[in-house]
């Protein structure tokens, strides 16, 4: 497991240009509902009951163990409540207080419940056991000095991530590797549409493709994410890296113009350019890339609408290539090193053809991506 730096945190909305409009909350207050348990309480929230740390029942798995004696002294210190997801997949920190926290874990575990129809476990026998896979952290922090004294909680636990967290200091949110973890930063200062339950959603996709298929190509990861975010209203809130101002109408507009795009590769008599290996591997975590990020959301979708068993051998595939190529280097390599493109696409054509990149191609320009209604908006 390898830790993500702060150059490749995913960010959801962008920081105001002078015209900006002052982000509003996205949700209206008639969306507050009961916290998950009365004010006072503390502890682990399991099927509806409430354990104290230290009395968990004998029958949780070793990594969700693990998970909560690592976020135990952050809860007992800030008044946090650990609700664990019934088959151990994550454990989401969030106040006692908080009466959206109903509402953030329904999502999570709606993203979870998603991710495990179009991505099950890999068939093959070298495949890790579910059994074993580490239970992610999701943290729900309120604001930039809550996410500092979090960071710097961690950092006191694992004192090789110091340099990290100066870098993440900086940035709304942040995602780490090994642990198993994200953070959700509710109220950023100065972000333009922030929208924090897409923010949930997209990073807690990518952190499950990293739990159960190790590291994948960043394009793919990526794609995962925004798959996941525009499943729930056909809208895209997080732009890895983006700086310039998202304008309103852009966060429902990546479908139609993936599908225009695509739609001029297809020539008249049915002969296609597919979209290329390396047009898709241009689309990295640590810069960002528009037309590449709009490429990887398009073939990603078309590969979540696959055989899941099938896509899901292949990303298992993914993972022992890289681990092979990691071996046979003659140097270490980096934690965010990355097959070349040639080698991710022979290594996906394998199982879904030789011309999967085509069909994928063709996929998009008929209009398959669900569009968004907010795209005739504002």
């Amino acid at each position: 497991m390898h830790l993500i730096l702060s150059s490749l945190l995913v960010l959801c909305g962008t920081f105001p240009s002078v015209s900006a409009p002052v982000c509003q909350d996205t949700h209206k207050d008639q969306d507050d509902g009961p916290p998950l348990v009365a004010d006072d309480a503390r502890g682990v929230l399991i099927e509806g009951a409430l354990h104290p740390f230290d009395r968990l029942p004998d029958t949780l798995g070793k990594p969700a163990r693990a998970a909560l004696d690592h976020v135990r002294g952050w809860c007992e210190q800030n008044a946090k409540i650990a609700a664990l997801d019934t088959r151990e997949r994550f454990v989401l920190v969030v106040d006692a207080k908080d009466r959206r926290a109903r509402r953030r874990m329904e999502a999570a575990l709606s993203t979870a419940d998603w991710f495990d129809a179009h991505l099950p476990p890999p068939s093959l026998a070298d495949a890790t056991k579910e059994s074993e896979l580490a239970t992610a952290i999701v943290h729900i922090v309120r604001d930039e000095s809550e996410q500092a004294r979090l960071l710097d909680h961690i950092v006191a636990k694992q004192t090789t991530l110091k340099e990290w967290s100066k870098s993440a200091r900086k940035k709304p949110g942040f995602v780490l590797y090994d642990p198993l973890l994200i953070a959700v930063l509710l109220k950023p200062k100065g972000v333009v549409r922030w929208n924090a339950d897409h923010d949930l959603i997209n990073r807690l996709a990518q952190l499950f493709v990293e739990r159960r298929f190790g590291v994948q190509p960043d394009w793919l990861g990526l794609g995962v994410g925004w798959c996941a975010e525009w499943r729930v209203d056909a809208e895209i809130h997080c732009f890895p890296n983006r700086e310039d101002a998202v304008q309103r109408a852009e966060h429902g507009a990546w479908a139609n113009e993936i599908k225009r795009e695509c739609g001029k590769r297809v020539a008249a008599d049915g002969t296609v350019a597919p979209i290329l290996a390396a047009e898709l591997s241009v689309c990295r975590r640590g810069a960002w890339n528009g037309l590449g990020s709009k490429r990887a959301f398009g073939v990603t979708s078309f590969l979540l609408s696959r055989n899941p068993q099938e896509v899901a051998d292949a990303l298992h595939d993914l993972r022992r290539a890289r681990e092979e190529a990691a071996r046979a280097a003659t140097t270490p390599v980096p934690d965010d090193f990355e097959l070349a493109p040639e080698a991710i696409d022979l290594v996906l054509a394998k199982r879904l053809g030789e011309d999967w990149r085509a069909r994928a191609t063709s996929w998009i320009a008929e209009g398959h991506i669900p569009q968004s209604k907010s795209v005739a908006r504002d």
